[in-house]
């Protein structure tokens, strides 16, 4: 995301010293953090470079009962095309982390983490979920609702949390290639992201 050389020039002592000491990484995702907030950023990689289109219009009923179509948005990948999106620090006290849908301890926030904002709306980058692990815990959370039938349970989580990739996938399992989705803020869990030095 820039210019590795030049950022690592501007390092103090003391934190040379603190990541030698610490060695987990960290202290460089900190630093990172604290150099590209709010910087403007287009993000790309092999598959060509995040875009942010219109969806087709989905039609919403209205309280008075009219049909009214309502402008999606979607990510893709586009090659000579992008999105400008805004780094951004996620909020840390606990008034800013209130969202209607999700809320973010000041506790789980990675070391580091920044969240991605497409630029001139409140709609931020958003990570899809797709581990086991995390279709196990949902699994065991539908489980404990008692007046949710056990038989809709497999059909919730396939809906809600995709499958990771196989063995037998050409880039081995674990993976998944659904695209990131958009989805309004404050940034919750899902538009964190903890940015890393390109390995060499």
């Amino acid at each position: 995301m820039g210019d590795r050389q030049s950022f690592k020039s501007s390092k103090s002592m003391s934190e040379q010293n603190a990541e030698d000491r610490s060695g987990d990484g960290s202290i460089d995702a900190i630093r990172l953090a604290n150099f590209w907030i709010g910087r403007r950023v287009m993000i790309s990689g092999v598959g060509g470079t995040i875009c942010v289109v219109d969806a087709d219009n989905d039609q919403q009923q209205t309280t008075t009962g009219q049909q009214e179509a309502v402008a999606k948005k979607k990510v893709k990948t586009k090659h000579g095309k992008g999105t400008l999106l805004l780094v951004e620090r996620p909020p840390q006290t606990q008034e800013e982390q209130f969202s209607s849908n999700t809320s973010t301890s000041a506790a789980t926030i990675p070391p580091g983490a920044v969240a991605f904002r497409v630029l001139g709306t409140q709609k931020y980058l958003t990570m899809m979920i797709y581990d086991d692990q995390a279709r196990q815990d949902t699994s065991s959370a539908l489980a404990s609702i008692p007046s949710l039938l056990s038989d809709h349970i497999p059909g919730i989580v396939d809906y809600a949390i995709d499958r990771p990739t196989e063995e037998g996938n050409f880039e081995g399992a674990g993976f998944n290639y659904s695209p990131m989705i958009i989805q309004d803020g404050p940034p919750n869990k899902l538009q964190l992201f903890t940015l890393e030095f390109p390995s060499s």
